[in-house]
């Protein structure tokens, strides 16, 4: 069981590199191994809640069948017991279909904030605020104020 602080900030390092490393190469396997079997995803940038890994791989394969050039990267990791908050920039050129967005062929580069809480050493729930209205503007578009 991950206890210590060390512990728990090994166990967010592991999850976050999995993730990054999951979303940049399109490997989706490495995420079941740093989730629990509960594991939730609430993503209130994209308005939905995803359950399981396999509901995970499903974001991520979307996010790189709309983004060629996706490229997602850490930029702070602050663990405190076991919660964790990370900040991710991610970025690409937006040439497939996205949320029901037809592509734009224009580059976005934005960030998420991402909260975790952690059991065992794996990752049991999740919270994503991304910067939704600040990659539309990039993609040319409006943002949607109170849609999900």
């Amino acid at each position: 069981m991950a206890s210590t602080q060390q512990e728990q900030r090994e166990a967010a390092q592991e999850i976050s590199e999995a993730f990054v490393e999951a979303y940049n190469t399109g490997d989706t396997s490495l995420i079941e191994p740093v989730v629990t079997d509960d594991f939730v995803c609430h993503h209130h940038g994209a308005g939905v809640e995803l359950h399981g890994a396999s509901e995970y791989a499903g974001r991520i394969k979307e996010m790189r069948g709309a983004f060629s050039e996706f490229k997602m990267a850490e930029d702070i990791l602050v663990v405190e017991g076991d919660l964790a908050a990370a900040q991710f920039s991610w970025g690409g050129t937006h040439d497939g279909p996205f949320q029901g967005i037809d592509p734009t062929n224009e580059s976005v580069h934005t960030s998420s904030l991402c909260l975790m809480r952690m059991d065992d050493g794996k990752l049991d729930e999740m919270w994503i605020y991304s910067d939704t209205p600040g990659m539309l503007e990039q993609l040319g578009l409006e943002p949607r104020f109170g849609e999900d």
